[in-house]
């Protein structure tokens, strides 16, 4: 239920402060004609992001390493405001055994900024299907991820994502949460 609370809420969020995401008036008519923006209607945001950590174990000569790859495209509807969908792909190792979880579903993004400006903060929230196996053994559950991050463009269709992003996850009534700092490279398509 706090899912579809959180969800909703975001949705009205966004539908609500996209006529405003840009500090410009209602009449616009009067904007540059050449101003492209990355998050105005029609526009699309390709993301590839990823993650690489590396965890010592106390006492133990084994560590825990782990590489999330994150591809995700989004859709902006109106202005500030995008529907779209990711999925991420994490491999771990511990020692000598090895670990693999898939996950896949939609995504929203209330994204904010100038339509001029070079960085844009966005927050976006997904509810994702999860699947992982290690060893002969495999699991599967849901997923609810929060990102909040900077899109900082770095040419007319490249931007550089950074996004701090928490999983929640229950994987066969085991809860768990994760937390992560991601980078990436964008593709602007307007």
């Amino acid at each position: 239920m706090r899912t579809i609370i959180l969800f909703s809420l975001l949705i009205f969020i966004g539908y609500l402060s996209a006529p405003f995401c840009f500090g410009q008036s209602q009449n616009e008519t009067t904007a540059s004609p050449t101003v492209r923006c990355p998050i105005g209607a029609g526009s699309k945001i390709v993301s590839g992001m990823g993650s690489l950590s590396v965890t010592t174990v106390e006492g133990s000569d084994n560590s825990i390493m782990s590489l999330t790859l994150a591809p995700s495209i989004i859709n902006f509807v109106v202005k500030g405001f995008g529907i779209g969908g990711d999925c991420s792909l994490t491999l771990k190792t511990v020692g000598g055994l090895s670990a693999s979880a898939v996950m896949i579903g939609p995504k929203i993004m209330a994204a904010f900024g100038q339509p001029d400006g070079t960085v844009f903060p966005y927050i976006g929230l997904g509810v994702n299907y999860i699947t992982g196996s290690s060893g002969n053994s495999t699991a599967s559950g849901s997923a609810i991820k929060i990102g909040f991050g900077l899109l900082t463009k770095a040419g007319d269709n490249l931007g550089i994502p950074v996004e701090f992003g928490i999983v929640m996850m229950n994987v066969e009534d085991e809860k768990g949460t994760v937390y992560s700092l991601g980078f990436g490279f964008s593709g602007i398509f307007y």
